[in-house]
């Protein structure tokens, strides 16, 4: 009984230890790639290709063309937070429209001030993958966390995220995929001219 207890202390001790030990990792400030979003207060799921920037603060989405949902209109983005604009393109009727975010520039990435959670593996075997997870709950005073992510180690490249509004029930999951670091044309950032035009 007193060789559990004592393996049960190590083990306990071990998780305090990486748990203390972890520090936030710098994501890349620049990449390109494939992300699945589920709105679950919307119930709305989306395909997007992303071109991401925050050096610069811009971001460039397309939504995937999803031929199972026949009827929904599509769109391209142009969100270039610098000079305070949205382009939206119809990617239908090709019109475009001008507004101004709803919100400031988001980093994906781990915040400074970001709670350690704990590191597993995705996969098994020679297949996986080692990811820490992270979010933005409040130790002292209590308070739930509305943001939580998944990134690899040690290039602290997102796997996912979660953000949770007031409302426990509303909830946005986006999983990302096929992710490689830096921008390969920075002209995927200009809109096209019937946006600017707008």
């Amino acid at each position: 009984m007193a060789a559990v207890f004592a393996l049960i202390l190590t083990v306990a001790s071990a998780h305090v230890f990486v748990a203390m030990a972890a520090t936030p990792c710098d994501s890349p400030a620049q990449w390109e790639g494939h992300a699945s979003r589920y709105d679950y207060d919307a119930s709305e799921h989306i395909m997007l290709n992303m071109s991401y920037d925050a050096t610069n603060k811009r971001m460039h989405v397309r939504e995937e063309i999803n031929a199972v949902r026949p009827g929904r209109e599509f769109h391209e983005i142009w969100a270039i937070y610098s000079k305070n604009v949205v382009y939206t393109l119809n990617l239908a009727s090709m019109t475009c429209t001008k507004t101004t975010p709803t919100a400031p520039f988001r980093l994906i990435g781990i915040p400074s001030n970001a709670t350690f959670e704990g590191d597993f593996f995705i996969g098994a075997g020679s297949n996986k993958l080692e990811v820490q997870e992270w979010s933005d709950r409040i130790l002292v005073p209590t308070q739930p966390e509305t943001w939580i992510g998944t990134f690899t180690v040690p290039d602290c490249i997102p796997v996912k995220e979660v953000l949770r509004g007031n409302d426990v029930d509303h909830a946005v999951v986006t999983s990302f995929y096929d992710i490689t670091a830096g921008i390969r044309n920075a002209s995927i950032f200009d809109p096209p001219p019937q946006c600017t035009g707008a």
